[in-house]
Order: C-alpha cells, then structure tokens, then sequence
C-alpha cells in the first residue's frame, strides 16, 4: 500500500521485520497479550506429535514435523495425493465440529506442515512438481500449480538472510473467526473474502508475525501507520479484526472488487506480489478447504545455510 517497502513471507520468502514489544489483540472476545520479552506465544498445535505422527479421525497417520518425504516423482505423487485425501476428510469432519482446539487440529496442523514441506520442496525442483501435478492431475494437480507459481512470484522479493531475525511470534487467531472477519469485510466493502486471505497469509502467515517489518509496516495486515490512520477505522491495528476490515476498505478505496489487480499493486507495490496474492487466492475459491491447509502453514526463514522453520510442530 502506499509508503511501503516492497516485501513479503511466504513459501520461499522472508519478511524482515524488528522484535516486537505487542499491543494486545483480540481473539474470539478475549484479550490477549503478546508473549513476554524473549518468549513465544505458542498454539496449542505447535507441539503437535512431538518427534511422532498424530493420527486423525480418517484413520491417516500424519508423520511427525522432521519426518522425511519421498523426492522422486513416482513415489511423492502418491504420498501427497494420500496426504490431502486425508487431510480433505479430517477437515470436513473438524469444521462441523467447529474447529476446536483439540486432536484433530493437532493432525491437521502436521499434515499442513508435511504439505508445506513438500511444496517447499517443489518450488526448488520444477521437473519434479510437473510430473507429480501430471501424475496426480484434478484439482490437487491445479493447486501444485498454483503453489509453485505463487512461490515462484514470492521468490524474487527477498534474498537469505545469514541469521534467523529476532522475531516475536504470536498464536494466529482461529480460523473460525478469521473467516468470519474476511466475510464481514467482503460483505461490506466487496472485496472477496479469499483475497483477504492471501492478504493475511503472505504478509504474516494469518497473524503469527506482527511486525513493524523494516518498512515500519504493523499489524496482521500490515499497515504503515500513516496509512492505518487513514483506513483504520479508530481500531487496533494489532488487532485481527479491526486490521482485516482496515483490508477490505484499503483494498474497495484503491479499485476493489472492479479492478482488484490494480487495489491489490497498491497494497504493495510489486507485481509479483500481486500474481502471488492472486494465485493462492483463485486456489482458496477454487476449493476451500485450502483455507485451512493455508492456516497451518508456517513461518520459515530462507538463510544462507537454508530453512529454519520457526513456528508450529517441531519448534
């Protein structure tokens, strides 16, 4: 958006941002205060299985967070193929419980984590990633696809950094009412709810990073103060909520939903931001059970000696 510095996290990127002393944020009623200074606020997920696998409730046994996945094609697109059938079936069975905080999102935070992983991996290996979609073709064969475009649009906004930042890390908001923030501001300014999703999936991973970034950009969302003054409506802009409604009135003032491509440059002023934003956008309209795959995607840092996973199973 204006005055900010192009950047963004996401599947092969990093967000620079300082350490973070918080403001509080609400999540479903509650007040919640950041993690003390040096500390983590954590989710209830992130000590999922522990070295071992969860298994959920189609009978899938998700392997632990460091557990090794087939490279080749022939054996990975079978591995991943059974993944997400899992995955599709214990996410049904989770939403109609109301998406609590229990075993189940336990095994669905390990199997997002081993599709991030294996998708991670994709990005760096663009013959392997089309023979797998080939292989496995439909609609998961499209969202390997569209994984590897976003990842590779992400690609050229940042560089690896030498060391893991100081980061402060916060428990994103459940994802029950995440969806219902990005349906109350598309319902009120048009923007479509995926979109804003995209939005607060690569700019903090749904919340778990707050920033400010190096820009000074803040929050979920990730607004420069001066633009937050403007488009925040009064509210927090730590806030889940509040920042995401601050979104989608950003986003309808800049153009949107009428010309979205154009809002969406605005935002963030790169246009392989924007085909990254759109990319996992369409997949999240295309089926929405990549919402909650997304969800329990993690923060990684691309260092020079290579990934450090910092959030969710296994740190």
């Amino acid at each position: 958006m204006g005055f900010r510095r192009v950047f963004a996290i996401g599947v092969v990127t990093v967000l620079i941002l300082a350490a973070w002393a918080g403001v509080q944020a609400r999540v479903d009623g509650d007040e919640r205060g950041p993690a003390a200074p040096g500390q983590t606020e954590t989710e209830p997920e992130a000590a999922a299985g522990g070295a071992g696998g969860v298994t959920g409730p189609s009978g899938y046994e998700y392997p632990g967070p460091k557990a090794d996945f087939p490279t080749g094609p022939k054996r990975l697109a079978p591995e991943l193929d059974g993944l997400r059938a899992a995955l599709a079936e214990d996410i049904e069975y989770w939403v109609a419980e109301g998406t609590p905080r229990n075993r189940t999102a336990k095994a669905i935070a390990l199997g997002a984590l081993r599709d991030q992983r294996i998708a991670r991996h994709l990005n760096s290996h663009a013959g392997t990633m089309r023979k797998v979609a080939n292989r496995i073709g439909g609609r998961l064969g499209a969202a390997i696809r569209r994984n590897y475009k976003a990842g590779h649009a992400l690609s050229v906004l940042s560089s690896p950094v030498k060391k893991v930042p100081d980061w402060k890390i916060y428990a994103a908001a459940p994802p029950h009412n995440l969806l219902r923030f990005y349906k109350e501001a598309e319902k009120r300014f048009g923007v479509k709810w995926y979109y804003l999703a995209s939005v607060n999936l690569i700019e903090s991973r749904m919340g778990r990073i707050k920033g400010p970034s190096s820009s000074g950009a803040q929050g979920p969302m990730q607004f420069m103060p001066a633009t937050w003054d403007a488009y925040g409506g009064g509210g927090n802009i730590n806030d889940p909520h509040d920042s995401i409604i601050a979104a989608g009135r950003y986003l309808h003032a800049s153009g949107a939903p009428g010309d979205m491509r154009s809002a969406l440059y605005s935002y963030n002023r790169s246009w392989a931001y924007v085909k990254a934003i759109q990319t996992y956008a369409r997949a999240m309209k295309a089926d929405p059970e990549n919402f909650y795959v997304y969800y329990y995607w993690q923060v990684f840092v691309r260092t020079t000696k290579g990934d450090v996973q910092i959030t969710g199973p296994g740190t």
